[in-house]
This record gives structure tokens, C-alpha cells and sequence, in this order.
């Protein structure tokens, strides 16, 4: 079993909840993940069977991540 866990800062706890939210409605297909925030902080586990699994479903979010925080600077 491969885990991984994310903890990524907003400059607000509101920002991380919209952040969380975005996040949540795309599910992966064979990833345990828990989504939550801890003050203003979006926290992401997750664990997979497969370590080439984790990589790509990794890379994948932190793109979209990556999009919601330019959508939310705008």
C-alpha cells in the first residue's frame, strides 16, 4: 500500500473550503482519499495499491490545484 499526504496553505480558511469543495466532486477510481481543511490549510491523503497510481492521481490533482488558486487570484 502507497500513501501520501498533502497539506496545502490558502490565505484563508474560507479559500481552503472552496478549494476542498472543487476538489471533491472528481472521484478517483482505486484511491482511498480523505479530504478535509485544518484551519487554512486543505489537507489531501491518500493511499493506492499501485505507486504509478499515486504519481499519476498526485500529478493530476496538484494541476487542478493549481488552476483553482489561479481562478481564485483572478
Amino acid at each position: 500500500m502507497h500513501q501520501l499526504e498533502l497539506e496545502i496553505p490558502f490565505p484563508s480558511n474560507r479559500l481552503a473550503e472552496i478549494a476542498l469543495q472543487v476538489v471533491q466532486v472528481d472521484k478517483e477510481v482505486n484511491v482511498n482519499r480523505e479530504l478535509k481543511t485544518r484551519d487554512n490549510v486543505f489537507v489531501i491523503q491518500l493511499e493506492t495499491e499501485e505507486l504509478k497510481l499515486l504519481r499519476t492521481v498526485v500529478s493530476s490533482l496538484l494541476e487542478h490545484i493549481d488552476l483553482i488558486i489561479q481562478t481564485m487570484d483572478q
